[in-house]
C-alpha cells in the first residue's frame, strides 16, 4: 500500500475524502479480492505517488493533471473496448503515445471511476465515503436529523414524520461511523 506521499493540487475532492477513499478501497480489496476496487485503489494510489500507473505503468511522479487524464483515456479503452488515441489526441494531451500494459476490464473501469473522480469530472466518489465534520469526526443523529428539519421544516409536522426523520438520521449516522472505522482499520 502507498502512503498519500502527496496530493496533487489539480485533485478536486478534498484531501480528506481522498485519504478516505484510499483506504476504504484498499481494505475492501483485501476482503473481497475486487478488480473493480483494486483499479480504484490503484489509481489513488498512482496520482499520491505509491505507485506506476494502473493501465500504461508509467513511472512519472508527481503525477501532473494531462498525465492523469491520458491514463484516464486509456483506462476507457481497456475498459469500454475503444478505438485508441488518435495522434492529435495524444498531442493535445502534450502526452506521448502509450499503449495500455492493463487489460482487465473491471480493472480499467476501477481506474476510469477515480480518475474521473479525483480529475473532478465526476461528482460522486468511486466508493461510499463517511461524511466528515470539520473536525474530522462524523456527524451524530441528532446532528443529521437538526439538519434534516432545518433543510425541510414541513416535512416534520407529523409524529411519524419525525420518527421516520429520525430513523434515517440514526441509520446514517451509524453509516458514516462505519466507513471512518474501515478508513481507519485499513491504516
Amino acid at each position: 500500500m502507498g502512503s498519500l506521499a502527496v496530493i496533487p493540487t489539480w485533485v478536486a475532492p478534498p484531501a480528506q475524502q481522498v485519504v478516505d477513499c484510499f483506504r476504504i478501497c484498499y481494505a475492501v480489496v483485501d476482503e473481497t479480492l475486487s478488480f473493480l476496487r483494486g483499479g480504484h485503489a490503484a489509481a489513488v494510489n498512482w496520482v499520491t505517488g505509491g505507485q506506476v500507473s494502473p493501465i500504461s505503468e508509467v513511472p512519472e511522479q508527481p503525477v501532473p493533471e494531462h498525465v492523469a487524464r491520458a491514463e484516464r483515456m486509456l483506462a476507457r479503452v481497456v475498459a469500454w473496448d475503444m478505438p485508441p488515441p488518435s495522434l492529435t489526441e495524444w498531442a493535445d494531451l502534450g502526452v506521448e503515445p502509450r499503449e495500455p500494459v492493463a487489460s482487465n476490464r473491471e480493472w480499467a473501469t476501477g481506474v476510469e471511476a477515480a480518475l474521473s473522480w479525483l480529475l473532478g469530472l465526476r461528482a460522486e466518489p468511486a466508493v461510499r465515503l463517511p461524511r466528515r465534520l470539520p473536525d474530522g469526526s462524523t456527524p451524530t443523529a441528532e446532528q443529521l436529523y437538526a439538519e434534516m428539519v432545518a433543510a425541510e421544516p414541513y416535512a416534520y409536522e407529523l409524529p411519524e414524520e419525525r420518527r421516520d426523520g429520525r430513523n434515517k438520521a440514526a441509520a446514517d449516522a451509524a453509516l458514516y461511523r462505519r466507513l471512518a472505522a474501515l478508513a481507519a482499520s485499513a491504516w
